[in-house]
């Protein structure tokens, strides 16, 4: 009876395995018949959406040409000026001060830089970049070293850690 069961059981497996294979057979087939059916040109493609009723993308527009610009023919001739009218009431320049300059003067204070700030503020701004320009230079050295500690420098850190440090029996025992 036990070896009716097994067989039963053997045929049942056997039967799924081979429904599996040939629905994935199927499945390839199918899959190789609409890879045939896809047409490559344009109007084939056309022709295609239009038989499956898929709306067809919309033809793209011709853009107009750019106007290209001619250069005229003749030379245009200087027009003459009118004559200025009399100014009735010119204003008067604000007088500048030793200590600050006129409004709207373009000369300016010889310590005042462009930015905004003094030669003085200025330096030290500029100081204090290359300071910490050289702190990150440090920084990164630090860290290159630490990167190219391998293991030959790790054994010796620890050799060396055994030699300078007290004796195994000297230590203090550690109990978890």
């Amino acid at each position: 009876m036990d070896g009716l069961i097994v067989l039963l059981i053997v045929i049942g497996v056997i039967a799924r395995i081979s429904k599996s294979n040939k629905k994935k057979a199927a499945e390839a087939a199918r899959r190789q018949e609409q890879a045939e059916k896809i047409p490559y040109s344009r109007e084939e493609w056309d022709a295609y959406l239009k038989a499956e009723g898929i709306p067809a993308r919309p033809k793209a527009k011709a853009k107009p040409a750019a106007a290209v610009p001619t250069a005229p023919a003749k030379p245009v001739k200087a027009q003459a000026k009118p004559a200025a009218q009399p100014v009735k009431a010119a204003a008067a320049p604000i007088p500048a001060t030793p200590s600050a300059p006129g409004t709207g003067s373009i000369r300016m204070d010889p310590n005042q830089g462009v930015e905004g700030e003094t030669v003085a503020e200025h330096s030290m701004h500029r100081q204090r970049a290359a300071q910490a320009e050289a702190q990150a230079q440090i920084e990164q050295e630090a860290l290159q070293a630490l990167r190219a500690a391998n293991l030959q420098a790790l054994r010796n850190a620890v050799v060396m850690k055994e030699i300078l440090d007290k004796p195994v029996a000297l230590r203090p025992r550690r109990f978890g």
